[in-house]
């Protein structure tokens, strides 16, 4: 072959791509489904290093979304910890909200007035960069917030389903009550 022919390529048929695809897909680590703690707790201690759940998903040897989803629903001790993870990665959204406010008020410069007076003042120039970053942040904090809270909450309390729930699906009137009880 001279220096001027290409390298002659080999081409796959479709088939023959699906058996190699398939060989190489055995070499992955296959995605757990059954919870352990060692698991649970690498999965929570991400969330709290402020990664995302579908990245720590996405990596080989990790459950996938639904998988982790199954078991906030199925399972107390890891609801519980996911939950407390969430909270705590809401509180560490909240103090970068503070460093951000911190960091916009330290910006200053200097301005020339018309009369050729210098002046220093707050950098106006990046609010909307930091004001949006803020409320992004604030949103995120009580989606978490709001979340982490409502899995404790369903294993705390639960709304009765037996006939006496009766009281907390009616409207109370007030003229049947008589120092804090019903008068039937």
């Amino acid at each position: 072959m001279s220096s001027t022919e290409a390298p002659v390529t080999e081409t796959l048929t479709p088939a023959e791509t699906a058996k190699i695809l398939k060989v190489s897909e055995s070499w992955l680590p296959e995605r757990p489904t059954k919870y352990t703690k060692e698991i649970g707790e690498t999965i929570c201690g991400r969330l709290v290093e402020d990664e995302s759940l579908r990245s720590i998903c996405a990596e080989p040897g990790m459950p996938d979304v639904p998988t982790v989803s199954s078991w906030i629903s199925n399972n107390g001790e890891f609801r519980d910890m996911y939950a407390l993870a969430r909270e705590f990665q809401a509180h560490c959204i909240a103090d970068e909200v503070i460093e951000l406010v911190d960091e916009v008020s330290t910006e200053w410069v200097e301005k020339v007035r018309a009369n050729g007076r210098v002046v220093r003042g707050p950098a106006r120039k990046n609010l909307p960069r930091y004001r949006l970053r803020i409320e992004v942040r604030h949103w995120v904090v009580d989606q978490l917030l709001a979340r982490a809270r409502q899995l404790s909450a369903r294993t705390l309390f639960e709304l009765p389903t037996a006939p006496d729930s009766e009281i907390l699906q009616s409207p109370l009137n007030s003229s049947h009550i008589v120092k804090g009880h019903r008068n039937d």
